[in-house]
């Protein structure tokens, strides 16, 4: 991905061969031996103040909008 936007993304990512932080997150699929798509919203704090499991990228970034406004409100 990071290679796809001009001038890289402005946040970190990490490669899970191992899928030891797909366990820790709760969206490795033991059977298939992969992560599931997964979304995390992380506060500065390094908290995940929400989530979702098994995404599907359409019509997912008008609820991750929706919870990002909530968030900051709160």
């Amino acid at each position: 991905l990071s290679k796809m936007v001009d001038g890289g993304v402005p946040f970190p990512m990490l490669s899970d061969a191992g899928g030891r932080v797909g366990k820790v997150f709760g969206i490795f699929d033991e059977d298939a031996g992969v992560e599931t798509r997964g979304r995390f919203i992380i506060d500065p704090e390094g908290v995940v103040a929400h989530r979702w499991k098994r995404v599907k990228a359409k019509g997912h970034a008008a609820k991750v909008a929706e919870v990002l406004a909530e968030l900051q409100r709160s």
